[in-house]
């Protein structure tokens, strides 16, 4: 995953996006030691595991 996104970015096919701050709780899965490269290295989870990413 990581090598496709780096190929996206380069290529300008794909952008990094700034992620919204999350109202409530955090999730169960959120590890505050994870950055997601999609989201301007946001907390929580890595960039093989970002699901907007995915979807």
């Amino acid at each position: 995953m990581a090598e496709l996104y780096a190929y996206l970015l380069e290529k300008k096919l794909m952008t990094r996006i700034f992620a919204k701050p999350r109202d409530g709780p955090s999730l169960p899965s959120f590890d505050p030691s994870k950055k997601c490269e999609h989201h301007f290295g946001s907390e929580g989870n890595t960039l093989e595991e970002c699901t907007q990413l995915r979807h």
